[in-house]
């Protein structure tokens, strides 16, 4: 059969992707990453679809290699179709850019950052000799503009040419309006921050009026007057030097009805063996204070070429939580004898995940994927103390298709 041959292939990719000498599973649950095979599958006939989303909840717990992971999460298996669709990384386009400045510069004189007169701007795209599209523009235009709270729009779109010879292309487009000067401080905060999930009352230790529900809601009207194809998907208290507070709204991308997985960092294979570039995540991020928009930043735009497959047909949500039970142990398998790795996994869903198309440079495809959320942190053997750092994150990705092990780090 063919998953007994793959037994061996399951086993090498484990020890070369993951964990070097770490344990291996006793079961073949990591197929053979091939593509048409996975494709293949999707396209079998794939059960009928419940009239609704079915809800369940699923708790649990265990412990093996120094890792513990405790489930307490609400598990909804969608209704609609689960489709492969094929897409690409673009610039910004004028048009884009113009929908933007309207909305968010207005009447507001803005000045052209690349001048060294500093002259009165527009919404103009201007290239530079290497072919980069870009648009720098501030409302204040001298001294140290960036020191300052006050509106400013900045477009840089994708080299046409790589940085240098035999180097990747990098795809990582970034669109990004600010009023707040400190933004990136916010944006820092909130790095390994879990979301918030009660979202009806402003946290304990928040210095804010506005709750989550009411900024999860002035985030979806900005999204409407900007026309984009996203949705708020989670919110974070986030907090600047200067200990002031706001909310950061983090925005997933729907193609045909399903959202995309909010994912950080970029896929990137091995430079020295492969010429895929560097190629982003694309990530769309909404900063809201009481007042006003703090910052909007869309980084990486894609585009969707065509879908591969309408409907997939999916493995059934038991054998995915197998894979799960023995892959989170063997994937974060601990090193070390003083000490532990907790995983509390509070949120499981059904996402679309970009990995990269086989031999093509610029195209990915987008497939189903269990998405394992929760945070992580460091006990002692004893039991008696945690440790470290508490991480919120995403700590496993399983093909819903063929239960294979997606890594977003090398793209597939």
């Amino acid at each position: 059969m063919k998953k007994t041959v793959l037994v061996l292939l399951i086993i090498t990719a484990l020890l070369s992707l993951f964990l070097g000498c770490q344990p291996t599973p006793d079961e073949p649950f990591v197929v053979s990453k091939d593509q048409q095979e996975m494709i293949g599958k999707a396209q079998e006939t794939a059960a009928p679809n419940a009239a609704e989303p079915v809800t369940e909840h699923v708790q649990e717990s265990f412990s093996e290699h120094g890792v513990s992971v405790e489930v307490d999460a609400n598990v909804t298996i969608p209704y609609g179709e689960m489709p492969i669709i094929r897409v690409h990384g673009i610039n910004f386009a004028q048009e884009t850019v113009d929908r933007f400045w309207d909305v968010l510069i207005g009447d507001t004189t803005m000045y052209d950052l690349l001048d060294e007169a500093g002259k009165e701007t527009n919404a103009a795209l201007n290239t530079r000799d290497d072919g980069v599209t870009l648009l720098i523009a501030a409302e204040h235009p001298n001294g140290e503009w960036w020191k300052k709270d006050g509106k400013y729009f900045n477009v840089l779109n994708n080299r046409e040419t790589p940085y240098g010879k035999g180097k990747p292309l990098n795809y990582d487009a970034t669109l990004c309006y600010r009023f707040a000067y400190s933004f990136e401080e916010f944006f820092e905060d909130a790095s390994d921050r879990q979301p918030i999930t009660e979202r009806s009352a402003v946290s304990n230790g928040v210095n804010l009026n506005m709750t989550p529900d009411e900024a999860m809601r002035r985030a979806t009207e900005w999204i409407e007057r900007l026309d984009v194809p996203f949705t708020p998907m989670r919110v974070t208290a986030v907090r600047d030097e200067a200990k002031q507070d706001a909310y950061l709204i983090e925005c997933a991308r729907v193609v045909n009805g399903v959202p995309i997985a909010v994912t950080d960092g970029y896929s990137r294979l091995d430079p020295k063996t492969s010429v895929t570039v560097d190629w982003y995540y694309e990530s769309f991020k909404i900063l809201l204070s009481d007042e006003d928009l703090l910052a909007l930043q869309w980084e990486s735009p894609i585009e969707k070429e065509d879908t591969v497959v309408e409907n997939s047909s999916l493995l059934p949500f038991d054998k995915v939580m197998d894979v799960f039970r023995t892959m989170m142990p063997i994937r974060y398998a601990a090193s070390y004898e003083d000490r532990s790795e907790v995983y509390a996994i509070g949120d499981i869903r059904l996402e679309l995940v970009r990995v990269l198309e086989q031999n093509v440079q610029n195209s990915g495809l987008l497939v189903p994927v269990w998405c394992f959320y929760g945070t992580n942190r460091e006990k002692a053997k004893n039991g008696s103390n945690y440790q470290g750092v508490e991480i919120y994150g995403c700590w496993l990705m399983i093909n819903a298709i063929d239960g294979s092990i997606i890594d977003p780090q090398k793209g597939y």
